[in-house]
C-alpha cells in the first residue's frame, strides 16, 4: 500500500480501503477515489498530477494525491495497457480506451479509433511527433498528445 504521488506513469492502481478517505473526506469518494476503483496515473508534474478514475480525466494537487493509497492492480486488467505513443513501431495492439473527452474523443472515434480495434505504429517522426498507424485498412498520422490519449493492450505473436 502507497501513496497515488508514488504511483508511476501509465501504470493502473487499485485503491485500498483507506481510512482518511473514508473518516471525512466526502469530496474524494464521490470522485470515485473509493475502495477498490481503479486508478490509471496519466500524467504527473511537480506539484500535480493527472489520474483517470472511473473514466474522467481528474487533476489533484499533490496534498491530495497522497491522501489516496495505492495498491498495483491485478493481472489481466488495465495493468497491461500502455498508450499508444509507448508502442514500438511495428508493434500491434488493441484499443482499450480512449481517455479524450468530448470533442477530442469524439474526433478520434470518427477516424476509427475505437475500443477493441487493431492498431499497428508504421512510423514515428524523429522528435517523436507526429505518429503514423495502420488502423482499418489505411494510414492515420496522430500527434503525439493524441496518441497518449489511446490505451493500447499491446498483441503478442507467438
Amino acid at each position: 500500500m502507497i501513496p497515488l504521488t508514488e504511483g508511476q506513469i501509465g501504470m493502473v492502481y487499485m485503491v485500498t480501503n483507506n481510512p482518511k478517505i473514508n473518516q471525512g473526506n466526502q469530496h474524494l469518494r464521490d470522485l470515485g477515489f473509493v475502495s477498490g476503483a481503479e486508478i490509471h496515473i496519466i500524467s504527473t508534474t511537480k506539484d500535480s498530477m493527472i489520474v483517470m478514475v472511473r473514466g474522467s480525466r481528474l487533476a489533484l494537487n499533490k496534498e491530495t494525491a497522497a491522501l489516496v493509497s495505492i495498491e498495483p492492480h491485478k493481472e489481466g486488467s488495465q495493468s497491461d495497457w500502455a498508450s499508444l505513443d509507448k508502442i514500438q513501431v511495428g508493434k500491434s495492439g488493441r484499443v482499450g480506451a480512449i481517455l479524450g473527452k468530448g470533442a477530442v474523443k469524439r474526433r478520434l472515434m470518427d477516424m476509427g479509433i475505437t475500443r477493441g480495434v487493431s492498431i499497428m505504429v508504421r512510423k514515428v517522426a524523429p522528435l517523436g511527433d507526429p505518429i503514423q498507424v495502420n488502423i482499418r485498412g489505411y494510414e492515420l498520422s496522430l500527434r503525439k498528445a493524441e496518441a497518449q490519449m489511446i490505451l493500447v493492450e499491446e498483441e503478442t505473436h507467438d
